[in-house]
């Protein structure tokens, strides 16, 4: 028996692929999205990623804490203070 062709059109819209951040806050979450694209491309420290992000710092922290476990976030050490930074898997995840 002879193999069938499936001929498909050349870009139909359901191959569209999302633009990173409309489906990275549904596969993170919003909030987690924002923490994660704040610092996509700067290091900031907790107190600003909490301000760029609209969130209180120990919600800032805690989505740093869950993005630097699994590999998405680097921390680096000033001192007393702490700057995040995405790693380049998570500037990808943001478009970056």
């Amino acid at each position: 028996m002879p193999a069938s062709v499936v001929r498909l059109a050349s870009s139909p819209s359901y191959w569209r692929t999302p633009r990173a951040g409309e489906s990275l806050g549904t596969l993170l979450g919003r909030t987690r999205a924002e923490v994660l694209c704040t610092v996509a491309t700067h290091g900031y420290s907790t107190t600003q990623v909490a301000h760029h992000a609209g969130v209180s710092m120990a919600t800032a922290s805690q989505h740093l804490s869950v993005l630097w476990k699994n590999g998405l976030v680097v921390t680096h050490w000033l001192g007393s203070l702490s700057y995040h930074i995405a790693t380049p898997l998570g500037r990808g995840l943001c478009g970056g």
